[in-house]
């Protein structure tokens, strides 16, 4: 029988964890929460992270059945129940999060909403599937001292558009 839910973690399967929680909200980041059995990944009554603290920054990808999430861990974090068995907690974005890059300036003449999107998408090295409604070009539009996120999210809610990994 094969799991319904698997993780990879930089290339590497776990098939072993208690709990996984993913949250999905539209025009903001999804955010995921899973915990492991620390023994599992680290080294048996050690109290350190060293193995899981190589996570931090690393693709991770959740398959429910048909459908992957694909995410960055941001947070590795070392949780005791009452002094007994201890729990890894890693957590973290949607890929979205990598737009986050700190405040950018640009502008476009004469151009399309999408096209707009997808330059600001492909300056932080990712690739999105845009689709917008809005389709007439746009005269003028700056991106100023926002980052590629807050710059997407403002030009969602200006012309109306879902914003939604």
């Amino acid at each position: 029988m094969n799991p319904i839910t698997t993780l990879n973690i930089d290339g590497r399967s776990f098939l072993s964890f208690e709990k996984i929680t993913l949250e999905q909200t539209i025009n903001n980041h999804h955010s995921f929460t899973i915990i492991v059995d620390y023994d599992s990944i680290e080294t048996v009554n050690s109290y350190t992270l060293d193995n899981s603290k190589e996570w931090l920054g690393k693709s991770i990808v959740i398959n429910f059945a048909e459908t992957d999430f694909i995410g960055v861990i941001t947070h590795v974090k070392l949780e005791h129940n009452d002094g007994f068995d201890g729990k890894l907690l890693v957590s973290g974005f949607s890929k979205t999060i990598l737009l986050e890059n700190g405040p950018h300036m640009h502008s476009w003449l004469n151009t399309s909403l999408e096209t707009i999107v997808n330059d600001t998408v492909s300056a932080a090295g990712l690739s999105a599937e845009i689709n917008t409604v809005f389709t007439s070009p746009i005269i003028y539009q700056s991106q100023y001292q926002e980052n590629h996120f807050q710059f997407i999210q403002r030009l969602a809610k200006q012309y109306n558009e879902w914003l939604y990994y």
